[in-house]
């Protein structure tokens, strides 16, 4: 799997050209009074967590009224790199166009992951209708995007282990790494985003004992942030645990063993007044 990939939803079209952006004027018979029609996502599905290795999820498309004809919908999803493939091997399944048949108002759209076969926490797709015709020409009625903007898009998040969800209250969180073999010198590190990137970097902590500790503050914003172990001038198998601490006390604690510098966990931030949720990724 890639790194994190964000997929964006633009609706495009009316039943006579399709357009680039839902600021258009649209084209209206000088004879025939129009009716404004609306597509989108009618499904409270937004934000769904799938695993990767035959993931499923579902939406719905809908239409505001409905058409005396059969609608061709076009779906695509794209992504930050440009590709929804892995070392040649496609990461989903879709129908690129489906249906709405004449007088319907609601059609399912499904999608089906595969596993990459490679190792990077998770990733975001996004869905969104590229287009939508009818077979027939229609006078009386001309094709917008829907006016909602929850109803513009669909997100999902694919992951090669589902993550662990966390709901608490505003506040620091408290990340520890501890180990047993006082021989070896172990730092931690806090950074936003998924790179080793000093300029990113919001805490560490490289003292000379087994436990160290970073944290990150209530101030920090809603992020994707990733937990980063150094082992300092070698490298060997060591094992670990990490425990997180959540402002309400709630606590998650994780075992392993590091062979070799790397990130250990990738987790995100979300805040809703004072309430906070956080989804936590081992690597």
């Amino acid at each position: 799997m890639k790194k994190f990939k964000i997929l964006y939803i633009f609706i495009f079209s009316s039943v006579f050209i399709a357009c680039e952006n839902d600021d258009f004027e649209p084209v209206k018979s000088s004879y025939t009074q129009t009716e404004e029609v609306q597509i989108g996502f009618s499904d409270n599905n937004n934000g769904a967590i799938v695993l990767e290795d035959g993931g499923q999820v579902s939406f719905d498309v809908f239409l505001s009224k409905a058409l005396p004809s059969q609608g061709v919908v076009e779906l695509e999803v794209v992504s930050s790199d440009g590709s929804i493939e892995s070392n040649g091997v496609r990461e989903l399944e879709y129908s690129e166009t489906i249906i709405i048949p004449e007088g319907a108002t609601t059609v399912p759209v499904e999608l089906t992951f595969f596993d990459d076969t490679v190792s990077d926490g998770g990733e975001t797709y996004t869905v969104k209708i590229k287009n939508f015709t009818t077979v027939e020409t229609l006078t009386s009625f001309y094709i917008v995007s829907t006016a909602d903007v929850t109803k513009k898009e669909r997100n999902v998040q694919v992951y090669d282990v589902l993550p662990e969800i966390v709901e608490t209250t505003v506040g620091d969180v408290q990340i520890e790494l501890t180990w047993r073999d006082s021989s070896r010198d172990m730092d931690l590190g806090l950074f936003i985003g998924t790179e080793f990137d000093l300029n990113n970097l919001v805490d560490a902590s490289t003292g000379v004992t087994t436990t160290e500790v970073v944290e990150l503050p209530l101030a920090e914003s809603d992020n994707l942030f990733s937990v980063y172990v150094d082992q300092y001038l070698f490298t060997a198998a060591v094992d670990y645990l990490i425990t997180f601490t959540f402002p309400d006390g709630q606590e998650l604690e994780y075992s392993g063993t590091i062979n070799e510098d790397s990130f250990l966990f990738h987790f995100t931030k979300s805040t809703d007044g004072d309430n906070v949720t956080y989804l936590i990724t081992e690597l």
